[in-house]
C-alpha cells in the first residue's frame, strides 16, 4: 500500500506498488477471487486482474 500523494487514473487512486507495476483504486473484494486494476510497468494498459498475494 502506497503513502503519501500519489498519482490518480481514471478517478482511481494509485494504491499499491507491485515488483512490475502499480495497482489503483481499491481491491474488490465481493467474490471469492479478489481483483485490483493493475498497470504494468511501461503499458499504458490498465486491466482487472486477479489478486496473487495480499499481506494485511
Amino acid at each position: 500500500m502506497m503513502g503519501g500523494a500519489t498519482t490518480t487514473l481514471s478517478g482511481m487512486r494509485m494504491n499499491y506498488a507491485c515488483d512490475d507495476g502499480y495497482g489503483y483504486g481499491d481491491v474488490d473484494q465481493s467474490a471469492k477471487i479478489w481483483t485490483l486494476f493493475f498497470q504494468s510497468d511501461g503499458s499504458p494498459e490498465v486491466i482487472e486482474v486477479p489478486v496473487r498475494t495480499a499481506w494485511f
